[in-house]
């Protein structure tokens, strides 16, 4: 039986609501504490498919079928990539593959990439992760590069988002006091007597949403260049050619394009 097949099973089993119903407010703190946009318009009622095999027959029978991977999804999750996040299943770390009810084609891996990326070599033509890499220290950020780069075709395209060490270093020092309003106002709960001093709202973000590394983009074309990387550059938040639907990454009102430095790269030729 296909994937396609199988989503069309899943979609079906959509009726049984305490089977396949997950509680939508637990998921939104887990991914709060991430820093991750939560958007109240997304529901997660996802449908469990079958998918037999070893390991290495899934990764292979994913990477044969997704061309495309959206690593650390919370519930950002598009059509046409393979999503990928851990714990939509009460923090279980279950590998299981699903299918988004009222969109079967949408698919949904629950894995930890801390186990590694679950594509073969040389298999993947995109990966787009967004506001995750600083979750991690400079060595596992290293490895996922390493990661990242193992997977991609060659040609492959690599597109991320992180907040703007620069950016928010340059706000400090100038006393932009306008940038670090709109911060707390925005991700601080508009704590004025908690986050009283722009350094406070600076360390708020450093630290309050388990940020393990600040990223500019000299630093984060150093490791790229170190990998194998080509081609880095800049990009503009919401505009891409590889990637036609970036929008949907990359939200014309999202409050992360303020902060964000967009980086794309490919896996030399």
């Amino acid at each position: 039986m296909s994937l396609g097949d199988r989503a069309a099973g899943g979609s079906r089993q959509c009726k049984n609501e305490s089977a396949m119903s997950f509680a939508t407010s637990l998921v939104r703190s887990a991914f709060d504490l991430l820093g991750f946009e939560i958007r109240r318009r997304h529901r997660i009622r996802i449908a469990e498919l079958s998918f037999d095999g070893s390991l290495a027959d899934r990764v292979k029978s994913l990477s044969d079928r997704f061309k495309m991977y959206h690593i650390g999804c919370g519930v950002a999750m598009v059509d046409g990539f393979l999503n990928i996040d851990a714990g939509f299943e009460y923090g279980q770390q279950s590998g299981k593959l699903y299918a988004l009810c009222r969109k079967p084609s949408t698919y949904i891996l629950e894995h930890d990439v801390k186990n590694g990326i679950p594509a073969a070599s040389e298999s993947l033509e995109v990966i787009y992760h967004s506001h995750f890499f600083e979750h991690l220290t400079d060595h596992e950020g290293i490895g996922f590069l390493s990661e990242f780069h193992r997977s991609l075709v060659s040609g492959g395209l690599m597109r991320f988002a992180v907040p703007d060490f620069n950016l928010w270093c340059s706000n400090y020092i100038s006393g932009n006091n306008e940038f670090f309003n709109w911060y707390r106002k925005a991700y601080l709960s508009d704590n004025t007597l908690h986050y009283k001093t722009n350094a406070l709202v600076f360390m708020g973000m450093l630290y309050n949403w388990g940020h393990r590394m600040a990223c500019d983009y000299e630093s984060l074309t150093e490791r790229l260049v170190t990998i194998g990387f080509t081609k880095i550059r800049r990009a503009d938040w919401g505009i891409s050619e590889k990637i036609r639907n970036i929008a949907l990454f990359e939200e014309p009102q999202s409050q992360r394009r303020v902060e964000s430095l967009v980086v794309e790269c490919t896996k030399q030729s």
